[in-house]
């Protein structure tokens, strides 16, 4: 079979302690402070089986950590593929039966779901702007907020008459986030870096030390972080919107958005069907999510 327009056959690795990735928001339980591993291509108890069935997880651009995490609990008669791809792609490729269930931000448009396919949110992300504690900022316009990402706002003078540069720290540029964030909040606009790093955890821990600096982190990460290490860190609020679960549930805080779970509407086979009750069933998907707090 061959998915050409909806990108290559992704084998994650097999699970590994050593593992971790971002934590993430559910619309159900609010904060979940979670380290997973990295999601087992085959699931099933007899892997040598050569008639296994398979079930194939499409997701767009920037959602492998969620895929992972998502998928690395369930136990099944089938084992799992994966396919990363444009949302448009994959959601034609679900309704011509190429891939099962697809993770994706986009809504599903009328058309499709007239077609067939259903979406239900298992999730929320949300961004937060973090400056060092010494930083007089409080809040940011959304704009504003857009000119200091994209490199057209340059020192922090205009707020706080401050001569420093803005230095802005971001995940390295192998991880898609910032740039799928900016496309999708800043469409005209390319995010700039002062320095990468490879986690959350190191970004929050870096602009610490960087009274000048400012990122754009996951609010689970910086939860996480500030329970754990407390930190001389300070989330800015947008439009005098404040950073919390409250604002992001009930749509108020700009820089947050669903992670919807698209389907056929009639699954179509019990591999399908079993994958899709793990992951909407808040039991069962907490027990895939939950894992040991982040060290």
């Amino acid at each position: 079979m061959q998915h050409s327009d909806i990108g290559p056959s992704l084998d994650f690795p097999a699970s590994s302690a050593a593992a971790s990735h971002d934590p993430w928001m559910t619309v159900d339980d609010g904060y979940l402070e979670v380290a997973a591993d990295s999601a087992s291509r085959a699931t099933a108890h007899e892997p040598e089986r050569t008639k296994q069935a398979r079930v194939v997880v499409g997701f767009e651009h920037g959602l492998r950590d969620e895929v992972e995490l998502l998928c690395r609990g369930f136990v099944g008669e089938a084992e799992l593929s994966y396919r990363e791809g444009e949302p448009t792609g994959l959601r034609q490729a679900v309704l011509d039966h190429r891939v099962d269930v697809l993770l994706s931000r986009q809504e599903v448009p009328y058309r499709q779901q007239r077609q067939g396919l259903r979406s239900l949110v298992i999730a929320r992300r949300a961004l937060v702007p973090v400056v060092h504690a010494d930083n007089p900022v409080a809040t940011l316009a959304f704009a504003q907020l857009g000119s200091i990402l994209d490199g057209r706002s340059r020192t922090w003078f205009e707020w706080n008459r401050n001569p420093a540069a803005i230095e802005v720290l971001a995940l390295s540029p192998s991880n898609p986030r910032q740039t799928v964030m900016m496309e999708r909040f800043w469409p005209t606009r390319r995010p700039v870096t002062t320095d990468a790093f490879a986690s959350d955890n190191e970004v929050l821990a870096a602009v610490e030390g960087r009274p000048s600096s400012i990122a754009l982190v996951d609010a689970l990460a910086l939860e996480a972080y500030r329970k754990q290490r407390g930190g001389r860190l300070k989330p800015l609020s947008i439009d005098n919107i404040p950073a919390s679960l409250s604002t992001s549930k009930d749509g108020r805080w700009p820089l947050s958005w669903n992670i919807l779970w698209i389907t056929q509407d009639r699954p179509g086979t019990s591999e399908v069907a079993a994958l899709t009750q793990y992951v909407t069933t808040p039991s069962n998907r907490l027990s895939g999510l939950r894992a040991a707090p982040q060290r």
